[in-house]
């Protein structure tokens, strides 16, 4: 069995025994952005797609402030699907990847509290 098949497998296993399964996919070439799969991860997560405006990602998030535990991991994540505030643009590049993370890191384990969770 290849990996392809294995990962398959362990989704759909992972999505009939009640675990939420998130993906997101990385492209071999075509972009530079290292965090797409991360930013594909939370469009499914959030159920929103490319055309979403900032508003509406934004009130998307905000539904999901039990989950984050802190409405201030909201920005960053706004950021990473481009729907940022004129605030997030003023902090350093460092300060902005270092946000980032954390509330990548808190949304799945917010999410891993409420149920199992399986990162393909």
């Amino acid at each position: 069995m290849g990996k392809s098949r294995l990962v398959y497998e362990l989704a759909r296993a992972g999505r009939i025994a009640g675990w939420r399964v998130l993906h997101g996919a990385a492209v071999a070439s075509g972009t530079a952005r290292p965090s797409l799969p991360f930013v594909e991860l939370l469009r499914r997560y959030l159920g929103v797609d490319d055309a979403a405006s900032s508003a509406e990602i934004r009130v998307r998030l905000e539904a999901c402030s039990p989950t984050l535990g802190d409405q201030a991991h909201q920005a960053p994540l706004a950021a990473l699907l481009d729907a940022a505030d004129a605030e997030w643009q003023s902090l350093d590049p460092l300060s902005r990847r270092r946000r980032i993370v954390n509330a990548v890191v808190a949304l799945l384990l917010g999410e891993s509290h409420r149920q199992p969770v399986l990162l393909v």
